[in-house]
């Protein structure tokens, strides 16, 4: 439905004296037994008038947790906040080299999720080559999203007995292997000479 807002007593000056906004209500049917149903209300300025735009607005709210978890990525497994930059260009710059890291690891660890015994291809064959000479964990010649993401998480210091790797491990384990593979970039052009 839409619904007008009236504007707060602590409005700025240019705020207009109401909002118009589409309310979409969810509810969860057939909710697994001892579970609690999920309600949400989403409030948009997207278009409710068909079905289809009503299904855009809540796969759009769904998307928010793999957002919320590339955030956790960048946070914990990157350490973006940590670095303590001082300008808006050393952010960009630091985004830019951070952002498609913390893609890698949550693509990694969605795909050991979702699809654990298909092949890997989250990383490269150089790397899977770096973690299978240099981790601790054995890789089948083909290795599964399961074991790439397990001898990775290895790598970064995690103990199986600590329950799933965290970010922080994956970050570190990650930030390993790319130190390995410029070792070995550099070994290779200096072999090159």
């Amino acid at each position: 439905m839409t619904v007008e807002l009236s504007r707060s007593n602590n409005f700025a000056p240019s705020s207009p004296p109401s909002l118009k906004v589409n309310v979409v209500t969810v509810l969860e049917h057939d909710c697994p037994k001892g579970e609690q149903p999920i309600e949400w209300y989403l409030v948009t300025n997207e278009p409710i008038d068909t079905t289809e735009q009503v299904a855009a607005v809540v796969d759009a709210y769904r998307a928010r947790w793999v957002i919320e978890e590339l955030f956790k990525a960048l946070k914990s497994g990157c350490h973006i906040e940590k670095r303590q930059l001082e300008s808006y260009d050393a952010l960009r710059i630091a985004l830019a080299l951070f952002l498609p890291i913390a893609v890698r690891l949550l693509a990694l660890r969605h795909a050991a999720r979702t699809d654990p015994d298909a092949a890997c291809a989250a990383l490269s064959a150089r790397q899977l080559q770096l973690l299978r000479a240099c981790g601790t964990r054995p890789l089948s010649p083909t290795p599964t999203n399961q074991e790439v993401y397990m001898a990775l998480a290895a790598l970064g210091g995690h103990l199986r007995s600590n329950g799933p790797p965290g970010w922080i491990v994956l970050g570190r384990a990650f930030d390993k292997l790319l130190v390995l593979e410029q070792g070995w970039l550099a070994g290779r052009r200096r072999s090159d000479r």
